[in-house]
């Protein structure tokens, strides 16, 4: 049966996560959600809507579109959208089976995202973010586990600040610890998201301090030709190799203060991607 299939494909890319192999998981956890995954009249989807989850019925489907009603809205909400935003159809009474297979596909698309460049590192950890949030909306329709759910907004915290996206990953650790009294790995990562906020804004401060002084050296460049006569100033006309030099001069002067500044930002974000990317990696439901 269906669930047969879908419990063998977990079963496989489990095995490759734990020998640390995520990506050649990866194809085993996508073939087990399209196995349990089937568009039909009736079915419980997953859709998006912007930037969000909603579990949804599907009734009727006719040349792209789907006609679906929104659950646990204060009203029933019809809509119709292109196919395209049903993102899952739930296996009845296997939804656990789904939300697992999420998770650690999440894990393996953070693990992934650390031998990417930064394009597609930022691009592997959005994908992993929302595996995570049809995950968290799965377990919220069917009253999941409560450990799954601290798992799902754990990965998903880490996904959003790997991504820079503070707000969105502080949001998800402050549910989580406070949701989630108990959970020891998310007050774990609580402190060190706070960390890694304060050594961000210490980093923007310095870039901050790096720009004030450029503007200083090229407003004093600006300046240079400017001579004193008495109580007066006079503007000196510069010569036409002046003109030249003070051409070039500003793009130089920016480019010699932001190099070091730019320079140390990547080296910043790529340890602290791989070692977050170990860490996940080392996790499995």
């Amino acid at each position: 049966g269906d669930e047969v299939d879908v419990a063998q494909w977990k079963e496989r890319g489990d095995a490759l996560l734990t020998l640390g192999d995520g990506s050649a998981a990866i194809p085993y956890y996508e073939a087990g959600l399209a196995a349990s995954s089937a568009l039909q009249v009736g079915s419980t989807a997953i859709i998006s809507k912007k930037n969000e989850f909603q579990v949804a019925e599907v009734d009727y489907i006719e040349n792209g579109n789907v006609d679906v009603t929104v659950v646990g809205s204060d009203e029933e909400e019809e809509r119709t959208l292109p196919d395209t935003d049903v993102k899952l159809c739930l296996l009845s009474g296997q939804e656990e089976l789904q939300v697992r297979i999420l998770l650690n596909l999440a894990r393996c698309l953070m693990q992934v995202a650390d031998l990417e460049d930064l394009q597609m590192s930022a691009y592997y950890h959005r994908s992993a973010a929302i595996g995570c949030s049809i995950a968290f909306a799965i377990l919220t329709s069917v009253d999941g586990q409560k450990s799954l759910q601290a798992t799902a907004l754990l990965l998903r915290s880490k996904a959003h600040a790997c991504r820079s996206k503070w707000k969105l990953a502080i949001a998800d650790a402050q549910l989580l610890t406070r949701e989630h009294t108990d959970h020891k790995e998310g007050r774990a990562w609580s402190l060190q998201l706070e960390k890694q906020v304060a050594q961000h804004q210490k980093t923007n401060q310095k870039l901050a301090k790096s720009m004030c002084a450029w503007v200083q050296n090229a407003t004093a460049t600006a300046d240079g030709g400017l001579v004193s006569i008495g109580d007066s100033v006079v503007q000196e006309k510069p010569s036409s190799n002046e003109k030249m030099r003070n051409l070039w001069l500003p793009p130089l002067t920016l480019f010699r203060y932001l190099f070091p500044v730019l320079l140390g930002l990547w080296i910043h974000r790529f340890l602290y991607q791989h070692s977050d990317s170990q860490e996940s990696s080392r996790d499995r439901i």
